[in-house]
């Protein structure tokens, strides 16, 4: 029978080094892909276990799944993109399709996204389909590279779990870990109803105790309640005696208080006449600040601010010209050291101008004696030449030669001596040019330090305008902040002055805005509450406290018309204005008395127009009228708004208000707190001024040190400008320097030139020379020799001695020329020099003409300044007069208004005492009401007759109730509890008996499960075994292998030891193998484990590695062998691997990406 599940075809595209679209079709049997190094083999498995749902990036030999994309230096793909094409003619995989193609794509950025023939999956979809067929990704059937290496390296414990892992073994642990979960909670549950039947047994003791206590207290409770009556009675007596005392002393201080309030008027006149005295004063000071002062000030900054700028121009003209000055003497100087050496240049000159002359004296006579002795030997020569023209052709010959080459050995001296000359012409210009460059230097450095110092001046002026600014905002600000405080001030004075007159706020502003209605500026105004009702005088106090000032609200038609109403009284700076629209108020629910109290409806006892009845029910629809406090307090208790005849409001929510409606009470804190809000504005606007000044003072310091910075940055940046023109002017004769040194090179490359040209044709003269001179003396000898030493001789010594008078005239004509371009040279910059001093001249003139002009200035600001400071002083002391006399009257005013906060302070003392007297007074009719309410509370209707003495009843109660205390709780429902807790005793004695059976079923069912995963672990440890001792054998030739637990009792308490014993040695354990023999049985421990759980392909990257060649052959045979019933796919490098294989597929590199091809075998084996 066939394989029933492979794979057909592996396509990969952008998966690591395979960039292009690239595909393997496979068959059953034994596949072989090999290839060099780093070809990309092993990125065929990485890809078959990502398209099979690998999760981790390590398992894919990479850092992370971006990794995993192919790259290159030129571009990337996209995505990477695996699909396995697998045989599915038997439905293993539960697809109705003869070839499933599952695909795993991964786009940067992104996630996985797994296809099953082109339809969008998820990782799980896949999971299952191929689990269905056998196939799993935890399996040993895929063998990645270096597998072989690290199993060779595993501890006997790692090597039992890994055939744990292969058998799924620990299901029995998970089931086992939920039994011992559920014994725990078994004997848990065993434990706690143990405990529950004692507590029960222990509940059922206690319930006797507590059904005694119970009588007991109920005694108690009865005679507590008769003597705390009798207590709130003595109390309601001693609360009334009391009472009447408090109502005496407050007559006394209503006295008190009217006397006080005369002495305040009075005093409130003074001050008034003292604050208008003020006013004038400080009105002539700001009139004199304003004008007078602010303008001989003004004046005089300006004063000041040109001194400042004048001194720092001044300055400036005198650092120009000292530092013009020191240029000219710097030029003056150099002039003067270049004339010398002009001077020196011309001697010189002269010097050498006498010797060409003698030179050429010399030469003229030199040449004239040779022509003569020229003349002689040519003579006797013709005459000699006549018998031997041959000999006579090679004298001329020579003689020609040798005149050429004298000529040319003087021209290559004369070259030499100026290539010398231009050599030291170019040293000592380049000399020059160092010092140029040095110079430049340093005026670049001064340059860049003037600068620096502009740009930190100008960061120092910036940051002073900056601030200066800001002080100027900010002196604004505070202008309007003192501006506003002292208006507030003036107001809050004329309110402290008028406030006790005036104790009802808001009927003014409602007479201006009736005022308004009555023009016709507002629209829909009915009219003020209170005049279109009418209350009786009898309960006036209780209305108007109830109202609590709506009465005073102004009546509008409907919200528009209250819109407009309080936009006008905005408009015209009006306090607070009260306003009902009759078409916008919520009816309030009316309120209803209860019955058998004497109380009434408070909007009954006011007479309106039925259309006012609205707004009326708004202001005291919710309210009833007592006849006394303690009604008023009790129905307020009960959650209705209540008022009593007196004038007492009590509010349903708890809180109450007392006092006559039109007493000072509610506005003597106000006067008070406002008194010291007009001290503190005081104080704070005495401090705005004083940093007022203080502001101004900065600003004034500011601006002065902006001019210094701005005339010192004019003294610097022409500093600046005056140096750029030395830095242009150096670097004008560093560019004539480079050019005559450019010149000076030139020349002396082709004197060079010259000199190599004239030295060939030099050696080229003395060569032919020396041609001729043989072939002469050859002649000579043949023929008889004529008489020619002696004029010969004399023609040698003239030629010499011209020669070196020659030399010594072109050397002096080198020098002199050299000189003449030095003299031309210095000349020109004592040209540029004097035309520097020139303009330097005129600028010096131009700047004392300045500085002149600037002093004539200055003395006149000066003189300006000593008249404004004089009219200063006037104007100083005229100010100075008027703030003494403001003084005095401010002391007055503070002597007027600390008398006045006395009398405040009396008269608050006195009122707080009155209402201190008066809320006593309503607290203890309150304290009465509430103790009556106790009382009633208690079963009592008016206060029992006392049967023991006030102290007495006191410690009788105290010992009743350390009784009670003493029995604490008591259990009202003791029988009841008894009977439920003896019914749960019996109920949970049961239960303990049935979770005892419970947990013996779990122990049973834990020892089974102990049982069958040693049976499960010990029968795939015995078919490893036999297939580990089969493949050793076959693989070493006839070796022996076997695996030995530690522990074959308990094999899960100890590892998994391997034994060997290779042909021809004894048994050993695996941990003291070569690296070799651990690479063989490990091989061969992989291919047993394979035994337990058949899979339908297997993949192996290299697991011959490290096998010899013998090994190698039998690994390979039996893969062959093996693949029969299979899929072998193998990444081997080893002839012997690739021999035994189906197919072959080579894998290379080109161009940095991966490429596949099939091989035949005879290609690949040859």
């Amino acid at each position: 029978m066939g394989i029933v599940v492979y794979i057909k075809r592996i396509e990969v595209r952008g998966f690591k080094t395979f960039r292009r679209r690239t595909s393997i079709d496979l068959e059953p049997g034994l596949t072989v892909i090999t290839g060099p190094n780093g070809s990309g083999k092993s990125n065929i498995i990485d890809a078959v276990k990502f398209a099979l749902g690998e999760l981790s990036p390590k398992g894919l030999r990479g850092g992370a799944f971006e990794d995993l994309i192919s790259k290159s230096s030129v571009d990337s793909a996209k995505s990477a993109y695996v699909a396995l094409r697998f045989e599915n003619r038997d439905r293993r995989i539960p697809v109705d399709s003869d070839y499933v193609t599952i695909s795993r794509e991964f786009a940067r950025g992104g996630e996985g996204i797994y296809r099953i023939n082109g339809r969008r999956v998820s990782r799980r979809q896949v999971n299952d389909a191929l689990s269905s067929a056998g196939l799993t990704l935890s399996g040993l059937n895929i063998v990645p590279q270096h597998t072989v290496t690290r199993l060779a390296d595993t501890t006997p414990e790692e090597r039992r779990k890994i055939i744990e892992e292969m058998i799924g073994i620990g299901i029995y642990d998970s089931k086992k870990a939920e039994a011992l979960t559920q014994l725990h909670q078994a004997d848990i549950n065993v434990k706690i109803a143990s405990a529950r039947v004692e507590e029960v047994k222990r509940r059922v003791t206690s319930l006797e105790e507590e059904r005694n206590k119970l009588l007991r207290s109920r005694l108690i409770h009865g005679e507590l309640k008769s003597f705390k009556a009798q207590m709130i009675s003595a109390k309601i007596s001693r609360l009334e005696a009391e009472s009447e005392e408090l109502r005496r002393y407050r007559e006394e201080l209503v006295g008190k208080l009217s006397e006080l309030r005369n002495r305040r008027g009075l005093l409130h006149e003074e001050l008034e006449r003292l604050k208008a005295e003020r006013q004038r004063l400080e009105g002539e000071i700001a009139e004199k600040q304003a004008h007078s002062f602010q303008e001989v000030n003004e004046k005089l900054r300006e004063a000041l601010t040109l001194k400042a700028e004048l001194s720092a121009k001044l300055e400036a003209a005198n650092r120009t010209i000292e530092y013009l000055t020191g240029q000219r003497i710097s030029l003056t100087s150099d002039v003067s050291t270049l004339e010398g050496e002009i001077s020196r240049i011309d001697e010189k000159m002269m010097a050498l101008q006498r010797r060409r002359r003698e030179l050429s004296e010399r030469l003229s006579e030199l040449e004239e004696k040779r022509s003569e002795i020229l003349l002689t030997l040519s003579k006797l020569r013709r005459d000699y030449s006549n018998s031997l023209p041959e000999l006579d052709s090679v004298n001329r010959r020579i003689d020609e030669v040798t005149g050429r080459l004298t000529i040319e050995e003087s021209n290559l001296k004369n070259l030499r001596y100026r290539i010398q000359i231009l050599s030291d012409e170019a040293a000592r210009l380049e000399a020059h040019r160092e010092d140029v460059k040095r110079a430049l230097e340093e005026v670049s450095e001064r340059i860049s330090e003037k600068e620096e110092a502009i740009r930190e001046a100008e960061k120092r002026l910036g940051e002073a305008s900056a601030k200066a600014l800001e002080l100027e905002r900010l002196r604004g600000r505070r202008r309007q902040i003192l501006e506003r405080a002292l208006g507030v001030a003036e107001k809050a004075r004329k309110a402290l002055t008028g406030l006790v007159e005036a104790p009802r706020g808001g009927m003014e502003e409602a007479e201006q805005l009736l005022k308004a209605a009555a023009a016709g500026s507002l629209k829909g105004i009915i009219g003020r509450l209170r005049d279109h009702v009418d209350i009786p005088d009898v309960y006036a106090a209780a209305l108007e406290s109830a109202a609590e000032g709506w009465l005073d609200a102004i009546v509008t038609e409907n919200i528009e018309d209250s819109l407009s109403c309080l936009k006008l009284a905005r408009r015209l700076g009006l306090g607070p204005v009260r306003v009902i629209p009759l078409s916008g108020v919520s009816r309030v629910r009316e309120v209803e008395a209860p019955q058998g109290t004497e109380a009434v409806k408070a909007v009954d006892l006011v007479e309106a127009p039925d259309r006012l009845r609205p707004a009326l029910l708004y202001v005291l629809g919710d309210t009833l009228v007592s006849q006394s406090r303690k009604e008023a307090f009790l129905l307020s208790l009960q959650g209705i708004r209540a008022v009593s005849i007196q004038g007492d409001l009590f509010e349903p929510d708890g809180g109450f208000k007392t006092g006559d409606y039109r007493s000072i009470r509610g506005w003597m804190p106000e006067t008070g707190s406002l008194r010291s809000l007009v001290e503190r504005l005081e104080s704070g606007i005495e401090k705005g001024r004083e940093e007022l000044r203080s502001i101004e003072l900065d600003i004034e310091a500011l601006r002065l040190e902006a001019l210094k910075l701005e005339g010192e940055l004019t003294v610097r940046r022409r500093e600046v400008e005056g140096l750029k023109d030395e830095r242009g002017r150096i670097m004008r004769e560093l560019t004539d320097l480079e050019a005559s040194i450019g010149e000076v090179h030139r020349q002396k490359r082709l004197c060079v030139e010259e000199e190599g040209e004239s030295s060939i044709r030099v050696e080229e003269l003395r060569r032919e020379l020396g041609s001729l001179t043989g072939m002469r003396d050859s002649l000579m000898e043949r023929i008889q020799p004529i008489p020619l030493e002696g004029p010969e001789a004399e023609l040698s010594k003239v030629e010499a001695e011209l020669a070196e008078v020659r030399g010594d005239l072109a050397e002096a004509e080198a020098e002199l020329s050299s000189l003449k371009s030095s003299r031309e040279a210095l000349s020109a910059n004592i040209r540029r020099m004097l035309e520097r001093k020139a303009e330097i001249e005129e600028r010096i003139r131009e700047e004392d003409l300045s500085a002149a002009k600037l002093r004539s200035l200055a003395e006149a600001n000066l003189k300006e300044l000593e008249r404004l400071e004089d009219l200063m002083k006037r104007v100083s002391s005229s100010m100075d007069r008027l703030r003494e006399e403001l003084k005095r009257v401010e002391e007055g005013i503070s002597a007027a208004t600390r008398e006045l906060e006395y009398i405040y302070g009396e008269y608050d003392k006195a009122s707080s005492k009155y209402e201190e007297l008066s809320s006593s007074l309503r607290s203890m009719e309150v304290e009465g009401a509430v103790l009556l309410r106790d009382l009633n509370a208690l079963g009592y209707e008016a206060p029992p007759r006392l049967e023991y003495e006030e102290s007495d009843l006191e410690d009788v109660r105290r010992l009743l109730e350390e009784e009670l205390e003493g029995l604490g709780a008591v259990n009202e429902l003791a029988s009841q509890q008894y009977g439920e807790y003896a019914s749960n005793y019996k109920g949970l004695s049961l239960k303990i008996n049935e979770l005892e059976e419970e947990r013996l079923t779990i122990i049973r069912f834990m020892d089974e499960l102990e049982g069958r995963k040693r049976d499960s672990f010990m029968q795939a440890f015995n078919m490893i075994d036999t297939a580990f001792r089969s493949i050793f054998s076959r693989l070493t030739g006839g070796g022996s292998g076997r695996l030995l637990l530690e522990n074959p009792d308990n094999p899960f308490e100890g590892g998994l030891e391997v034994i060997l014993a290779f042909p021809g040695k004894a048994e050993f354990s695996i941990s003291g193998a070569s690296g070799g023999e651990k690479s063989v049985a490990t091989v061969c421990f992989i291919l047993a484990l394979q035994e337990i759980n058949p899979m339908p392909f297997y993949m192996f990257d290299e697991i011959d590695a490290h096998l010899d060649a013998w090994n190698s052959q039998r690994l390979a045979e039996l893969l062959k062998e093996r693949s029969k019933g299979s899929q072998f796919i193998v990444i081997s490098l080893k002839d012997s691997t690739v021999a035994q294989a189906d197919r072959v597929y080579g894998v290379y590199i080109e161009k940095g990406y991966s490429r596949i091809v099939p091989l035949p075998r005879g290609e690949v084996a040859a």
